[in-house]
């Protein structure tokens, strides 16, 4: 990667999140690039920050999936994940249902 790619997913980057979560994204991203996997999980797949778009994520299921008439999303987490997964299954109306359930610790 170039100096440039770096600084553009950095300034991005760092708009959304604190100083420590900047630094372990830029880590786990050089290390990913040498070793092509995590430095967290050890696995080929990718690690994401952050808290995922829920709403765009079910709705790219539901697209994807258009003959599913209800799905069964599971969540365990902290309660405001649980409340965020729950609201964005709300969300989808129409033919299709997502029902959340949930297990918070």
């Amino acid at each position: 990667y170039g100096k440039q790619w770096y600084q553009r997913r950095v300034r991005g980057f760092f708009d959304k999140s604190d100083l420590r979560t900047t630094i372990l994204y830029i880590c786990e991203r050089q290390f990913q690039g040498v070793s092509n996997r995590s430095m967290f999980t050890g696995l080929k797949a990718v690690t994401h920050f952050g808290r995922p778009n829920f709403d765009r994520m079910f709705e790219d299921i539901r697209l994807t999936h258009e003959d599913v008439r209800k799905f069964g999303v599971f969540v365990c987490g902290p309660p405001a994940m649980s409340d965020a997964v729950k609201e964005s299954c709300s969300k989808i109306t129409g033919k299709q249902t997502f029902v959340a359930y949930a297990e918070n610790f």
